[in-house]
């Protein structure tokens, strides 16, 4: 966990020994890093959803109960892109049990005459998404829009097709690689490109 998530005294660790330690999945000022830009991700994401909704709509944000840097850099990325919009946004807590999140969800009460955009950090609250829409008949791409993370094969399990960011993780271990021989000789701070998959599928939501 400590080499994903480092917490803040594994931080200073880093600041305080640069030859011999990089971060995964973590970035900041004066240490090495290899990583994705969670902020500028999750904001790019809330950003389509944003440009594509026409008329009337609600817009939702799934925070996850963890204090992890992960989940607050991709929370602050989707407030910046609301924030830059001029959206009004509601954020709903969940926490990592599926009955609870389906409880949660339902009591949103969310109707299928109006658009309801939801924006998740993670792709482990999506099955309750999905249950949740089924439940109170909402349509993907009508009455519900919906994009998570790192669900690049979410059509050939659930088959939906919605938007969701891909890490690519492949290019993340071998920036780490190739950073090991630069210890000590200069910083290494590298994001690594991600990938937006499925589509943005929105219909004309006009009062």
């Amino acid at each position: 966990r400590h080499a994903l998530l480092p917490d803040e005294t594994d931080v200073d660790l880093l600041r305080r020994f640069p030859n011999k330690l990089i971060a995964i999945n973590r970035y900041g000022d004066g240490f090495n890093f290899i990583s994705t830009n969670h902020r500028e991700a999750m904001q790019e994401v809330t950003a389509r959803w944003l440009r594509k909704m026409n008329g009337k709509f609600n817009l939702y944000y799934l925070d996850i109960e963890d204090n992890s840097f992960i989940c607050h850099e991709r929370r602050e990325g989707f407030i910046s892109a609301c924030e830059e919009a001029g959206a009004f946004y509601r954020i709903v807590p969940l926490c990592r049990d599926f009955h609870d999140n389906l409880a949660r969800l339902d009591a949103l009460h969310l109707k299928n005459d109006v658009a309801n955009v939801i924006v998740s950090p993670s792709h482990n609250v999506t099955g309750a998404v999905l249950a949740m829409s089924r439940r109170a008949n909402l349509v993907l791409g009508e009455s519900l829009f919906y994009s998570d993370f790192d669900f690049g094969n979410a059509m050939e399990i659930t088959g939906c097709e919605f938007p969701s960011v891909v890490q690519d993780h492949a290019a993340i271990a071998q920036q780490v690689i190739a950073a090991a021989e630069l210890l000590g000789k200069e910083l290494v701070q590298k994001f690594i490109p991600y990938h937006i998959v499925g589509q943005f599928q929105v219909y004309d939501h006009k009062e």
